[in-house]
């Protein structure tokens, strides 16, 4: 049985904040919105004395509740792109160093190229 990865761990292990979870955001906006609407709308049809307060209660539940939602989804990206960075910002080499890689090899390699010219 192969263990399955929250949405979490894929998120902390890649850092990368997908369109998948982008969209997964307005589609949790748009279904707390219209969930609680829905909710009203059919509470005022059944007592017909709260027809229009029912569905605005309903309405700025939703909105409310999306946009805690909203906030918090946000948040939790940022926190793990944030610790992504630090995480690869602690072991990534500096620009000089990695110029100094490059100069090491490129001469190692004309040492090569002067020994092959030699031996010929």
């Amino acid at each position: 049985m192969s263990e399955l990865k929250t949405k979490t761990d894929t998120k902390e292990s890649g850092g990368n904040i997908s369109a998948a979870d982008a969209v997964g955001v307005g589609f949790e906006f748009l279904g707390f919105l219209t969930f609680p609407g829905l909710c009203g709308y059919f509470i005022g049809m059944h007592w017909q004395e709260t027809n229009p307060w029912a569905l605005l209660v309903g309405m700025g539940i939703g909105f409310f509740g999306g946009f805690w939602i909203l906030i918090r989804r946000i948040n939790s990206m940022k926190s793990s792109v944030n610790s992504t960075e630090k995480k690869i910002g602690s072991k990534a080499p500096t620009v000089e160093k990695r110029i100094e890689t490059i100069r090491d090899d490129f001469d190692s390699l004309n040492k090569k190229i002067d020994r092959l010219k030699d031996d010929s």
